[in-house]
C-alpha cells in the first residue's frame, strides 16, 4: 500500500512539473494581447505568448473555443512578435487610451484592447478602448494590434 501511494505522489508531482515547464518560458518574458467584451458581438480572449513560442488562449466571449488552451507555435513566433513590437516602437505608446483626456473623438460601448510586454527590460501595457479616437499614433496602435493578431494566429480560436 506504501509504495502505491508513493508511485501516485511521485507521478503527481511529476506531472505537476511537467505541466508547468510546458506553459511557462525559462526567463519569463511574454506578450499578451487581449479583447474584452463590449455592448454587441465582439470577440473577447486573451492570448499570451511565451518566449519558448508557448502560448495560452483564454477565450471568454463571442470565440469558437471558451476556456483555457494551452500549445505550442511554430519556432520564432516569439521572435516575430518581439520585431513587430520593436518596429512599432511600442515604448513610445502611452499606457492608456481610455478616457476622454486622450481622445479627440469618444464613443461608447466598444471593446478594450490590452497589449502586455514582460521581458527582461521590465514590463509595458497599452490599454486602448476603441471608442477612443483621434489620437497620435492611432493608426500605428491599430496596425500592432491586429499584427499582433495575425502572428498568434487568433482567427483561429474566433467565430
Amino acid at each position: 500500500m506504501t509504495r502505491i501511494v508513493r508511485a501516485g505522489a511521485t507521478l503527481a508531482l511529476l506531472s505537476g512539473l511537467v505541466g508547468c515547464a510546458a506553459i511557462h518560458s525559462d526567463d519569463g518574458s511574454s506578450i499578451s494581447l487581449e479583447r474584452s467584451r463590449c455592448y454587441g458581438s465582439c470577440s473577447a480572449y486573451r492570448f499570451t505568448l511565451y518566449a519558448d513560442d508557448h502560448y495560452m488562449w483564454q477565450g471568454r466571449a463571442n470565440v469558437s473555443i471558451t476556456g483555457p488552451v494551452r500549445g505550442r507555435m511554430d519556432a520564432g513566433t516569439y521572435a516575430a512578435a518581439k520585431k513587430l513590437l520593436l518596429a512599432a516602437q511600442y515604448l513610445e505608446f502611452n499606457d492608456s487610451y481610455q478616457d476622454g483626456n486622450a481622445c479627440e473623438i469618444w464613443q461608447t460601448d466598444n471593446q478594450t484592447v490590452k497589449i502586455e510586454v514582460a521581458d527582461a527590460i521590465g514590463s509595458k501595457t497599452i490599454a486602448h478602448y476603441l471608442g477612443c479616437k483621434g489620437f497620435a499614433r492611432q493608426e500605428d496602435l491599430a496596425r500592432l494590434e491586429e499584427g499582433l493578431d495575425k502572428i498568434f494566429g487568433t482567427h483561429r480560436f474566433v467565430r
